[in-house]
């Protein structure tokens, strides 16, 4: 559902670029020290980063999923110094949400995933369950939904597992991941009309191994499996089933 084309990004948004250096500015206490990425610390003190508002913003192409809008932001400079304003571009999308659906009920405990061409990078990926949430639909409703849609698994506990944001410096939404446990097979996938989706069951511990030699490289299940790491080793960590 989640697969996106932004080809025309580059074309029609040349201003589009990332920072010419790579440096890690700490914050705290509003100013900090300037660390390069091999940790040397230069002692040079620079300012915090600025807090943006928007002043106008443009929406460039509206699709069901997200909206390309172009976006006017300003920032207060020094006393005495005028604000800065520039230009940026945000895809604004509702939020999303990720599932870890753990099957216990066989001798080793398994993740349902699924396995679909995915038309932004050209290639088939190994994911978990997940997708958009709908307007005014809970997060924890939408879970459900989308395990159900994309796997035909109902779920008895749905548990939060956290929230990470899927790529701040151009979207504007979060993605929720939760866990799904109690499962109860019911139907077969049925996706969202147009997609194709094939559904396996693993052993939790092949999850690792996965990882680590790319056969998973979505970078939203690889935070999810984390976050699943840690629920199991802190569970107390994690909110409860809602």
């Amino acid at each position: 559902m989640l697969a996106f084309v932004f080809s025309v990004i580059g074309s029609r948004f040349g201003w589009l670029r990332g920072p010419s250096d790579c440096t890690d500015r700490s914050t705290s206490g509003g100013f900090g020290t300037d660390r390069s990425l091999s940790g040397a610390v230069t002692g040079e003190t620079v300012r915090a980063p600025r807090k943006w508002s928007t002043t106008a913003r443009h929406a460039v192409y509206e699709h069901p999923l997200l909206t390309f809008a172009q976006t006017t932001v300003e920032a207060q400079g020094e006393p005495g110094e005028a604000p800065t304003s520039r230009d940026v571009l945000v895809l604004e999308s509702n939020d999303w949400v990720n599932v870890v659906a753990l099957d216990e009920t066989t001798a080793r405990p398994q993740i349902v995933l699924i396995r679909q061409w995915r038309f932004g990078s050209q290639s088939q990926t190994l994911e978990i369950p997940g997708g958009l949430v709908d307007d005014g639909e809970a997060p924890a409703l939408a879970a459900r939904r989308e395990l159900l849609e994309e796997t035909g698994y109902s779920c008895g506990a749905i548990i939060p597992l956290g929230v990470v944001q899927p790529n701040p410096a151009l979207f504007n939404n979060r993605c929720h991941i939760f866990l799904a446990r109690e499962l109860t097979l019911v139907g077969t996938p049925v996706g969202d009309g147009d997609e194709e989706i094939e559904v396996l069951a693993l052993p939790l511990e092949e999850m690792s191994r996965l990882v680590r030699s790319g056969e998973i490289q979505h970078a939203l299940v690889i935070a999810a499996m984390h976050l699943f790491d840690l629920w199991r080793n802190w569970p107390q960590t994690a909110a409860g089933s809602v």
